[in-house]
């Protein structure tokens, strides 16, 4: 008996050995190869280190405008400022503002604590390779990658729809998908029906062409059937892209409305 339970003992360890957890990736994963030409200013930077600890995921970006202005997502909360250049010498001004929504997981908080903090440091900054690094005066430094505005090999879900100026979830029970393949090709699933068609990503605009689909007629639940039509034709209009940490957002390229917000297909 004691022989048996030994065995099964030494059996389980082995197989727990042989079958490994997925690898975790790095914030920098995270956002794929970066353009290696992004400029400083109209580029969106992921942050992928703050105060020399590297992130291993994260939901925290910022854009310099060419103006002077500086937007950014800490994690949990939208934030705003201004900041001024001289060669390579970068001023954040004192006029940031941010929310105060509390994050969900406490790891989040702490990264956005830390940035918001390590912003008002900074003394100089330096791009090169798609990759922005921040450095105050003590040494200490906030990273951070271009996060490509391109789609070639993404997939993700629906989790607004714009409808006007009204912003609506999908409704409960249905998803709502698409991907994107390095070849041009877009795929998903419109609620009831799945979808497929081509796609260009040129200059930021999103054109997806020669849509075709399923034809079944669902009745459940209750808005199954409008909610896939404002989909899709809103998928086969011409759209902006813009990719930051939280996810994708599309916006009608004559009215600049938002037509749908998608995060990143897990």
């Amino acid at each position: 008996m004691f022989k048996k339970s030994v065995v099964a003992l030494i059996s389980a360890v082995t197989l727990a050995a042989c079958v490994q957890a997925p690898p975790r990736i790095t914030a920098e994963e995270q956002f794929g190869t970066p353009p290696p030409d992004a400029p400083f200013a109209g580029s969106v930077w992921g942050l992928v280190e703050v105060g020399g600890q590297a992130l291993t995921a994260s939901r925290a970006s910022l854009e310099f405008s060419t103006d002077g202005r500086l937007d950014g997502f800490g994690g949990c909360n939208p934030f705003g400022g201004s900041y001024s250049l001289d060669g390579s010498t970068l001023s954040i001004g004192d006029d940031m503002v941010t929310g105060a929504a509390a994050c969900a997981e406490e790891s989040g908080t702490a990264a956005e604590k830390a940035l918001l903090e390590a912003l008002p440091r900074t003394h100089t900054f330096e791009v090169a390779d798609g990759r922005l690094t921040l450095t105050a005066s003590d040494g200490t430094t906030t990273r951070f990658v271009a996060i490509p505005q391109t789609l070639g090999g993404t997939s993700w879900t629906v989790s607004t729809l714009g409808t006007g100026t009204a912003l609506t979830g999908v409704i409960e029970g249905t998803e709502l998908t698409v991907a994107f393949t390095e070849e041009g090709k877009a795929s998903g699933k419109a609620g009831c029906n799945g979808f497929g068609g081509d796609f260009t990503d040129v200059d930021g605009v999103l054109t997806v062409t020669e849509l075709a689909g399923e034809a079944a007629a669902c009745t459940e639940p209750e808005g199954i059937m409008e909610q896939e039509t404002a989909f899709l034709n809103a998928l086969g209009s011409p759209a902006f892209i813009h990719r930051d940490a939280r996810g994708l957002t599309l916006r009608d390229v004559q009215e600049g409305s938002i037509v749908m917000q998608l995060v990143a297909k897990s």
